[in-house]
Parts: C-alpha cells; sequence; structure tokens
C-alpha cells in the first residue's frame, strides 16, 4: 500500500512515466509531450516541467488534463465534493481538493470518483484516470436508479450490477420476475434464470427493463447554461492562476512535504523509515540527472541541429536546477527530520500542542493541550467551513438536529447571528495490554472536540474530530479534573466572551461549549458524581434512589429531576461543610465556570451503552426466543439468511456474526 501511494504521487508529479516497457517503469518525463524547443527530446531526468502551479494546482495543467483525456464541457461543469462543501467549476481543482483535503479518506475508502451519481471507488490514480476516460468518452451517459420489486434495493445501476442483485435472491430461493419488459418468465433456480437471460434477453439493454422498475434517470454531464463559463473566462481563469517558473519547484517541494507527512501521521510510518525513503529518492534523482547533457547532444545530432556546446550547457543546468528531487538532499529543505518539521510549520496550518507541567517537584508528572483557539482559527479561514456554519439547519416543526430542540434555543449566545456550538468527548483508553501488569499504569484520558455546526454526515468523519487534551488517567485522580481543563477553560471563557476574528467576516465569531459525549462513568467522573451505580443517588438526571426504582416507573413522574439551581446549592454546601456527598454529587464540575453550560443538562444519555449495547440486545433477544420458539421460523434459518443478505459497502465488513444456539442465556453478550 504504501508503495503504491509513493509511486502514484511520483506519476502525478511527472517523475515517473505510466508506460511500461517489458517489466521496468520508465523513469523520467511522463508520457504527454508540450509544445517546446526540444520536445523531441527524451529525457530520462527527473524533471518539473509539466507541473503545472497554483497552490500546488497542477492538477489544473493541460499535461494532466491530457492525461485524464479530459472532456472540454466536463472543466464547465459544478463538481462538488463528495466529503465537504467544497465545490468548483474545474475538474483539475475538485481532484486536487481531494488529495489535499481528504487523503486521509484514501485507506478506508479508495480514490472516489469525481462525478456525483457515480459510487466508484479506486485504490490507485491509474485506475481512477482509466474510469474518468471512460466517462469523457460517454458525456451523455445515462445514470438509471433501479428498484427490486422483492426489497427495497434502489440505487444507481448498470444492468450487470442489476442482475448481481437479483442473483441474491436467487440463491436464497426466492422466486424473481424477469426484469424486461413483455417477459412473463419466473424463476426461482440461479441456474435456470441465468440460462433464460443468455438465450432470450443476451442483447437487451437497460432501456428493456419494465418501466416501473425505473426511479429515475439522469444524464451525468448536463449543465445548466448559468454553470457554463465562455472561452474567454476561461482562458482568464487558466491566467489567473498561472505562476512563474521558480515557484513550480515550490509547488512540487509543498508536495513532497505533502506526502512525507502523510506517511507518518497517517500510514504510520517510522521517522527512520521516512528518511530511507527520501535518500533513496534523491539518489535515484541524482543517477537519473548525470547523464543529462549527453542525452540532449545525442537527440540534437539525430535531427541534424547544431550542437552548441553553450546552448547544450544551459539546456543541462537548466533541467538540473529544475529536478525537484533535489530537496532531498541532506542540504535541502526536506533532507532531515529536522528540516521537515521546520517545512512543515512555515508552509502548512501546523499547531502544535503544549506541555503543561502538573506539579514543579514532579515534573514528568504532565500533559499536552492542543490550543483550541489556534485551531479554530485555522478552521475558520476555510470558506467551506465558514459558509456551513452560516447555513442554518433548522426547520420550523421537525426535529432534525440538536438546533431544533429547546436545550439549543434557549442557549443565549446562539440567539446571535452567528455562533459555534462545540462538542466534547471525554474516554479513557489503554495504550499497554490490559491484561497485564501494566494494567492502568498507562490508561490515558483523551479530550476531544467537534464543531457541532457542521451536517452531521461531515461532523462524524474522523477528520472533524479534534485533539484538545492527553492526559494520563492516574494524573486526573491524582489532581484532579480543575488542573488539567485550566488551559481548555480559559480558552473556552475567551470563546465566549471575545470570540475567534474571522478575516472573510470582518468580526469575531463566539461560542461555547454545548454539550460533553462521554459513557456513563466518564461523564460522572467529569460532573462530579459518584463513579459508581450501586450508590443509592446514582442518576445524574434526577433524584431517584435504588428503593424508588423498584416501586416506581420513570414515566410515572414519581422521581424529582436534577435542576441547576439545586446542582449549584449542592455545590455551595460541599465548599461550606464537611460532606463529602450530597445527593449523589462529590465535587464541583469544572466546565461550570463557562457562562452558558451547566453540567445538570449538559451531559446527555449515553446512548450506546444504554441502549445499543443494553436494553436493544436484551430486547431483541426477548422477541427472538419467542419468535423461534413460536416456530415462525428456526435459529438455522435466521442464521442463513444474515450470511446470504447482500450487504453493501463498509457494512460488508461490519456484518452481523452467526448467533449462537445458547444466545438466550448470554443476553446481553449474544449480538
Amino acid at each position: 500500500m504504501l508503495t503504491m501511494w509513493i509511486f502514484s504521487d511520483l506519476i502525478e508529479l511527472g517523475f515517473v512515466s505510466h508506460k511500461r516497457s517489458g517489466k521496468m517503469l520508465e523513469w523520467g518525463r511522463g508520457s504527454g509531450s508540450d509544445a517546446s524547443a526540444v520536445s523531441s527530446v527524451r529525457l530520462t531526468a527527473i524533471t518539473l516541467q509539466h507541473v503545472s502551479p497554483g497552490d500546488c494546482d497542477y492538477f489544473t495543467s493541460a499535461r494532466f488534463k491530457s492525461l485524464l483525456d479530459v472532456n472540454e464541457d466536463d472543466q464547465f461543469m459544478r463538481w462538488k465534493c463528495k466529503f465537504c462543501t467544497f465545490s468548483c467549476s474545474w475538474q483539475g481543482r475538485i481532484l486536487q481538493h481531494y488529495k489535499e483535503r481528504h487523503g486521509h479518506h484514501r485507506r478506508s475508502s479508495g480514490l472516489v470518483c469525481i462525478y456525483e451519481d457515480c459510487l466508484n471507488t479506486f485504490q490507485t490514480q491509474a485506475e481512477l484516470k482509466s474510469h474518468l476516460t471512460e466517462h469523457g468518452k460517454n458525456d451523455h451517459k445515462i445514470v438509471t436508479k433501479l428498484c427490486c420489486d422483492l426489497c427495497t434495493f434502489s440505487e444507481p445501476s448498470n444492468i450487470n450490477k442489476y442482475f448481481s442483485h437479483l442473483k441474491t435472491h436467487l440463491r436464497n430461493k426466492e422466486t424473481v420476475k424477469c426484469p424486461f419488459a413483455d417477459c412473463f418468465f419466473k424463476s426461482s433456480v440461479l441456474s435456470t434464470f441465468t440460462a433464460h437471460r443468455s438465450r432470450c434477453h443476451k442483447f437487451s439493454t437497460l432501456s428493456n427493463l419494465r418501466p416501473e422498475l425505473f426511479v429515475h434517470r439522469t444524464f451525468t454531464n448536463t449543465v445548466s447554461g448559468e454553470e457554463r463559463v465562455s472561452d474567454t473566462e476561461a482562458s482568464f481563469l487558466c491566467d489567473s492562476e498561472a505562476e512563474p517558473d521558480r515557484e513550480y519547484g515550490e509547488a512540487v517541494k509543498r508536495q513532497l512535504a505533502s506526502l512525507c507527512l502523510r506517511m507518518q501521521t497517517i500510514l504510520h510510518v517510522s521517522n527512520s523509515a521516512v528518511q530511507e525513503v527520501i535518500d533513496e529518492l534523491f539518489d535515484i534523482g541524482d543517477v537519473a540527472s548525470k547523464n543529462i547533457r549527453g542525452i540532449i547532444e545525442r537527440v540534437l545530432e539525430e535531427n541534424n541541429c547544431a550542437v552548441d556546446a553553450c546552448v547544450v550547457t544551459s539546456l543541462s543546468d537548466e533541467i538540473q536546477s529544475l529536478n525537484p528531487l533535489k530537496c532531498l538532499s541532506r542540504e535541502g529543505s526536506l533532507g532531515t527530520e529536522r528540516k521537515r518539521q521546520s517545512f512543515y510549520r512555515k508552509n502548512f496550518a501546523v499547531v502544535e500542542p503544549v506541555e503543561y507541567v502538573l506539579s514543579a517537584q514532579e515534573k514528568q508528572n504532565s500533559f499536552v493541550y492542543v490550543p483550541i483557539l489556534q485551531v479554530l482559527h485555522k478552521l475558520l479561514e476555510r470558506s467551506e467551513i465558514l459558509q456551513t456554519l452560516q447555513r442554518s439547519s433548522q426547520e420550523e416543526g421537525h426535529y432534525n438536529s440538536f438546533q431544533d430542540g429547546e436545550y439549543f434555543k434557549e442557549n443565549k449566545l446562539f440567539n446571535e447571528e452567528l455562533g459555534i456550538a462545540l462538542g466534547l468527548y471525554i474516554d479513557e483508553f489503554e495504550i499497554c495490554n490490559p491484561l497485564g501488569t501494566s494494567k492502568k499504569i498507562h490508561k490515558i484520558c483523551g479530550i476531544y472536540w467537534v464543531i457541532l455546526n457542521l451536517p452531521i454526515r461531515f461532523r462524524s468523519t474522523l477528520s472533524s474530530i479534534y485533539l484538545a487534551v492527553l492526559c494520563k488517567a492516574i494524573h486526573i485522580k491524582q489532581y484532579g479534573y480543575s488542573k488539567v481543563f485550566e488551559p481548555l477553560i480559559r480558552d473556552l471563557q475567551y470563546l465566549e466572551t471575545t470570540g475567534v476574528f474571522v478575516k472573510r467576516v470582518g468580526s469575531c465569531i463566539k461560542g461555547t461549549v454545548l454539550f460533553v459525549s462521554a459513557d456513563n462513568l466518564g461523564a460522572h467522573s467529569l460532573a462530579g458524581y459518584q463513579e459508581s451505580f450501586s450508590v443509592d443517588k446514582f442518576c445524574r438526571f434526577c433524584l431517584a434512589s435504588l428503593k424508588d426504582i423498584q416501586q416506581h416507573d420513570v414515566r410515572s413522574g414519581a422521581f424529582t429531576l436534577r435542576t441547576p439551581e439545586l446542582f449549584d446549592e449542592a455545590v455551595n454546601v460541599l465548599n461550606t461543610t464537611d460532606a463529602s456527598c450530597i445527593d449523589g454529587l462529590k465535587r464541583d464540575c469544572p466546565l461550570r465556570r463557562l457562562a452558558h453550560f451547566h453540567p445538570v443538562k449538559g451531559f446527555p444519555p449515553d446512548f450506546l451503552h444504554d441502549v445499543l449495547e443494553g436494553i436493544v440486545p436484551v430486547e431483541l433477544c426477548i422477541c427472538l426466543s419467542d419468535l423461534i420458539a413460536k416456530k415462525y421460523f428456526t435459529l438455522n434459518e435466521l442464521n442463513d439468511r444474515i450470511a446470504s443478505f447482500p450487504f453493501q459497502f463498509s457494512d460488508k465488513t461490519n456484518r452481523p456474526q452467526k448467533i449462537q444456539t445458547n444466545f438466550s442465556k448470554k443476553k446481553n453478550n449474544w449480538w
């Protein structure tokens, strides 16, 4: 995977030709040609001649468009990112956006097709290029969304994909009707159904299917008149993004630095391994550039051109100066780990963590904090995030998100024109064997945050979740949450009162913490409640006791709900008396120092553990036991259906497992 990633980046930059000779990759300039004075010269040196400028925007170059066989009409489509709100009118720009902003998706979901109605993903740039070429050859290809008579299937499909779906029903011995119009054939045998198609519908296409199977049909490359750009405007856009030749090297240097950074942070390659790869790449570039002068002389002679020593020397020196891999030498800006770190700080949006010492006597007891204000400032400089913040998702009469609830609407800070709602998440994790001798010694507590204003499909991705604090769990117990949260709360108070200045808006945008997500133990620990659920006052939402819940239902209204006033009163009693616990509360919550957050309302239920891993498995267990006992189906039939169900996309690797015969005895552990 790492090798393919590196080679795909080198191919994109023009370092490696995509043609093959036998089993050897052809090093040197890519296969595209350029109308230059030495266009006939076949250079084996690594050059930067075809890398286009503009914020590393070499994908907009004529060379890259020719590599992808881009259709001219495609340049005027409105390309939309599938991971965020970014959109543009140029195919090269959307490709570069995916690479720069969403390169981390490459390992999990592959390279996505940029066409909105196309669901294909690819592992290499070569596969994506071939796929985009096919799109270019079919400018007005119809994308058809088909449905199934037997299930809820409704997806964009070609004829082969649709028949693959029908085969899943046939494998389950279900009777499938022939999908083609004016054909009344039915069968529950896969081989018979396949033979019927081959015999009667060998040359049939999507247009021959029954009309009721079509959900809708759209053209992939149709573009409205408003989105089209005139030739004059197109020329202006290209010219305005052009940069001088001297900046070509900086663009590729930035791309190489991005590759090194991704190797470390995403592929988890060690520093020593990255250094070895960089040294080897530089050696390859050095070897490839040594024979440039001889090649130039030979090609000029073969084309009956006068061989002027000064011209040859000038050409050779110019080409060698464009060698982008020279920055990987030990003297170059990316040659060593220290120099790369310096380059990252100067050229990328890097926010470095700050280490805080918890005790002057024991300086090894410390924690790290990533300044939340600096990260917010960097994020709000991006127009796509700012536009999302300014777009309200509230819809009268509907509950679509937390913004439709009373808790959000009652927050005075969000009644202003624009406010940043933050969600915190706290959890502990082991970095050593949880069953070994190092148990709990190296346990880490992590505090993360996310911008809640983003649409749920964006904020649920890992790239939208940011680290705030890392601290050993034993140090939190020793020094308390207040000391560990001190720098975070200080920044949050500044965010509430002053806000973050956004240049695009021309003013400061304020924000606060809306809620804290945590498991029940973590929520009780941070909020100040008792960390045991067998005590008398065990609930953080009401004052019910263990005895009360055995006699009354929650819906009866017999339990007094906790309120901010009761919480504040209990804290005052704890601070002024020797009491160790008041109604299940042991200490104050450090987040209560915020003006627009209160721990009584700011810790929502633990939906995962309470419902998905608590109530739901038990209820499913009871329901299945009853249905099997009444002989609606057998356990073997249920397991067969689970095994043969056509799971799609990520569900394929996260499919339910076979249910054991003793599942009714295990209850919570059966699923």
